[in-house]
């Protein structure tokens, strides 16, 4: 997630840099963010066009295509504005929600290939029931639609309600970074999930 380094976000970042430096570093960044846009953007127009993709597997990517697509859209331009002007100034409303979405939709990518890895295994180990699932696109929605929920649902409502809850917030002004990485039981357990996510959320689609 692009908000795990924000904390790092300062002036004082840039000042030790040459204006040229910045300048190339910028217009990487502003590559890096149309390059990701359109090559997703043309994955998603694809399926809009030629029904012929909308198989089972292919929807599967078209999911991690939503997410990819989603972090370039959102996540990074707001990050790269911060991380330039080296202070948040789009207002404490706005912080919650840009790392609401930076949060689901970077754990919609990651989940997007655990569910593709997981569905090239399926091909590999019953590969006649894989065929015959090609056609039916309902139990591929379900997945796209449990890949959504559990990436909104990790993260969302403590990044939302976190200083709500506690009653106070630890944020200093002109910084935007979720309250809970302040808490070291809360990053013990969210540590936890990171490293175990792909074996967790393996066993959860081989359900579905």
């Amino acid at each position: 997630m692009l908000s795990s380094n924000l904390s790092r976000v300062s002036k004082g970042l840039w000042e030790d840099f040459s204006s040229s430096i910045r300048l190339i570093v910028s217009i990487f960044l502003m590559l890096t963010v149309g390059i990701t846009v359109l090559g997703n953007g043309f994955v998603i127009f694809a399926f809009k066009v030629d029904r012929k993709l909308k198989k089972h597997s292919n929807l599967l990517l078209l999911n991690l295509a939503i997410g990819d697509f989603l972090v370039g859209a959102i996540s990074l331009p707001i990050y790269i504005t911060y991380v330039l002007n080296g202070k948040w100034i789009l207002g404490r409303g706005l912080c919650k929600l840009w790392l609401a979405i930076d949060y689901a939709a970077c754990w919609s990518s990651v989940l997007s290939l655990v569910l593709v890895s997981h569905d090239r295994f399926l091909s590999v180990t019953d590969a006649f029931a894989y065929r015959a699932q090609q056609g039916i696109t309902k139990q591929a929605f379900i997945k796209m639609l449990t890949v959504w929920i559990l990436a909104v649902l990790i993260y969302a409502p403590a990044v939302s309600c976190w200083d709500i809850i506690v009653g106070f917030s630890v944020i200093p002004d002109g910084q935007c970074t979720p309250e809970f990485l302040y808490n070291r039981y809360f990053r013990f357990f969210a540590c936890s999930i990171d490293f175990f996510k792909e074996d967790i959320f393996w066993l959860i689609f081989n359900g579905t």
